[in-house]
């Protein structure tokens, strides 16, 4: 069976499902350096009669006890055996201390806590007894919602977003008459810890960054009934919204400037794509400086803010922000969104957000997702397909078939296993990013701005990670000093 995913120009590739001599004959062609995390995989996987795998984004299966546990930083083994110029993996090994993960990681524990942690200081987090309710519950009671009133002081409202751990909502100081965001996390232990986890990095940034316009706004957190609540600045829609068109035309701040055929904005204007690319990056550059690595860019989390007739973007949800010396699970960012270091098993530090940033920025460009995936494999087939082939050392280095994706890249192609002595081939069909944002360029865009925007994503989301620049080195490229 074959199956072709998308026209051109968009990121396309051609599926074709394969028994497992087809699958051992593309084992053979990848033929990897000795010594390579791959090599041992594709070794290990000739021996075994039955090859198994699974979906890296289904988090059921992922607890499965066959599977074992996910590989943690210090599981990478890196290609010393291929230092050469062919595959440029000089700069990638000087990166992580001559490929000693276990050091490079001390190395930044100390950096960051010689630098941050009196910054910090203690969460102090303010518990609010209630006689009534004082713990954790299997099952959400639901007692927070549109009308109560939270600690004699926050007037709960409208429900404005909802995700797998808590919920936000709009709500009234009664103390100060102004409206404010509460964040309310699930009453269970892990919805909990990632909300103490978000508190703790925006105390972090606000110690190191008082008064930043860029970033959110904390006023206020406390445990109560079993949950955590956060309060913070009331912000306009989110990213998303705006170039949908589900943004009310009050809400705009000034960043939809393209109308569909139908009547909704398709699209960001280039000036609120400028505007939010040069918000981003000071943010980033930001969290670099603190060694923090935000993991979930996208734009449900990125919400606009108009202050003083100055319009911006704020960066929110940091649930899944962590140093980059933290020993956490390798599964990190949205799916369409995910750098290709993360979705190779790689180590990864603060530049995977610089990658998340520019498929966002493409994303506003052209009015939908630029990688359109259904799982890792098909994620970077669309990656090879619309960015050209992922470089060597990379390929070579990844922990794919032992970790938490069941894919490997050979002949050109991405082999992805899910069965039992069958697989799946997907043979990325080569498109052209120029290409597509010119097509998906708005009315008035000049070639000048078209090839300035090209360039920035071109440098947001190179393939090597050590190609990508600071993102404070971007904020002098020229497209993102157009931003009004």
């Amino acid at each position: 069976m074959t199956f072709r995913s998308r026209p051109w120009p968009w990121p396309c590739f051609v599926l074709q499902e394969i028994g497992n001599r087809e699958l051992r004959h593309f084992m053979s062609l990848a033929n990897p350096p000795a010594g390579t995390a791959l090599y041992r995989d594709i070794e290990r996987l000739k021996q075994e009669s039955v090859l198994y795998s699974f979906d890296i984004d289904d988090t059921a299966e992922r607890q499965s006890p066959r599977f074992g546990t996910s590989p943690s930083f210090d599981s990478f083994v890196p290609p010393l055996s291929v230092c050469s110029s062919d595959f440029e993996s000089g700069d990638w090994n000087a990166r992580y201390f001559g490929g000693d993960t276990r050091s490079f990681r001390l190395h930044q524990k100390e950096v960051l806590r010689a630098k941050n942690v009196g910054a910090c200081g203690a969460l102090q987090l303010r518990i609010v007894l209630d006689p009534l309710q004082m713990g954790y519950q299997d099952i959400d009671d639901n007692t927070i919602g549109e009308g109560s009133i939270v600690i004699d002081n926050y007037q709960i409202g409208s429900l404005i977003g909802q995700a797998a751990h808590s919920v936000v909502f709009v709500a009234k100081s009664l103390d100060s008459g102004a409206k404010v965001c509460v964040k309310v996390s699930l009453q269970c232990r892990d919805s909990v810890a990632l909300s103490l986890a978000e508190i703790q990095a925006l105390k972090l940034m606000a110690a190191a960054c008082k008064c930043d316009e860029y970033m959110l706004e904390m006023l206020d957190f406390f445990f109560y009934r079993g949950r955590v609540f956060m309060v913070a600045e009331l912000l306009g829609p989110n990213l998303y919204e705006l170039y949908s068109g589900r943004a009310t035309p009050n809400h705009d701040c000034g960043l939809i400037g393209r109308v569909s055929e139908g009547g909704g904005p398709s699209a960001l204007s280039i000036e609120g794509i400028s505007i939010a690319a040069r918000s981003l990056l000071i943010a980033l550059a930001k969290l670099q400086d603190l060694g923090l690595f935000h993991g979930d860019i996208k734009p449900e989390n990125v919400l606009a803010c108009c202050r003083n007739g100055k319009c911006s973007v704020k960066l929110i949800d940091f649930g899944s922000s962590h140093f980059i010396c933290e020993d956490v699970n390798c599964y990190q960012q949205s799916r369409p969104y995910r750098a290709p270091e993360m979705a190779l098993g790689l180590p990864y530090d603060t530049k995977a957000d610089l990658w998340s940033l520019g498929a966002m920025l493409a994303e506003l460009w052209v009015g939908r997702l630029l990688f359109p995936s259904d799982n890792n494999a098909t994620l970077v087939s669309s990656i090879i397909s619309l960015l050209g082939d992922i470089p060597q050392y990379m390929a070579s280095a990844s922990t794919v078939l032992l970790g938490d994706c069941s894919f490997f890249i050979s002949d050109g192609c991405v082999i992805e296993l899910y069965g039992s002595s069958a697989g799946r081939l997907a043979r990325p069909q080569k498109s052209c990013l120029r290409t597509l944002l010119r097509l998906a360029r708005p009315e008035g865009c000049g070639d000048q701005t078209l090839d300035e925007f090209h360039d920035l994503l071109t440098r947001l989301m190179a393939l090597d990670p050590t190609k990508r620049p600071d993102p404070g080195a971007l904020l002098d490229h020229p497209f993102v000093r157009a931003a009004p």
